[in-house]
């Protein structure tokens, strides 16, 4: 049974009056999704590398998609940076293990998604995690950058690449 069909029945207590939900679905309750932001952000950059003339197969997307992993909970600044004098060395620890952990998922990613796509070799799987684990940690150590839009993450990837590539 589908979770928006299901239909939370309401209860009786041992007097037999009824308690509890009065006939409400499940739809009604109101959901949470952590990885919303994210999720928009992915597909305006796929829609915008597919098929915008200034963005189609842009250099700069690997980069864009790894700045993108800051909408990921657990990967954004923390609010460490609050704290007078040490909060910016101690978010920047955090940003340390978190750049640490984007790093190893992305290898796994990459070598999963080669594994399955026999048109992508094996050998772009370094390049490819490095190119987005650069974008990721760009924009991490670096709050002035916008991840809010998938826009400003291809522009800001496009500076990003122009200076590392030189």
């Amino acid at each position: 049974m589908p979770y928006q069909d299901f239909k939370m029945k309401p209860t009786k207590n041992i007097f037999g009056k009824k308690v509890g939900f009065s006939g409400k679905t499940a739809a009604d309750v109101p959901k949470f999704n952590p990885f919303e932001k994210f999720g928009r952000n992915e597909r305006a950059m796929k829609v915008m590398y597919d098929t915008d003339p200034n963005y189609k197969a842009h250099r700069s997307y690997g980069e864009a998609k790894g700045m993108n992993v800051m909408n990921v909970p657990g990967f954004g600044r923390t609010g460490l940076t609050n704290i007078p004098v040490v909060g910016g060395v101690l978010d920047n620890m955090v940003g340390g293990v978190q750049s640490a952990a984007m790093a190893g998922g992305d290898l796994l990613y990459q070598g999963i998604q080669a594994a399955k796509d026999k048109n992508k070799p094996f050998s772009n799987v370094i390049p490819s995690a490095f190119e987005q684990w650069k974008g990721y940690n760009q924009v991490r150590f670096d709050p002035s950058i916008d991840t809010s839009n998938a826009k400003s993450m291809f522009d800001s990837a496009a500076v990003l690449e122009n200076i590392w590539n030189q």
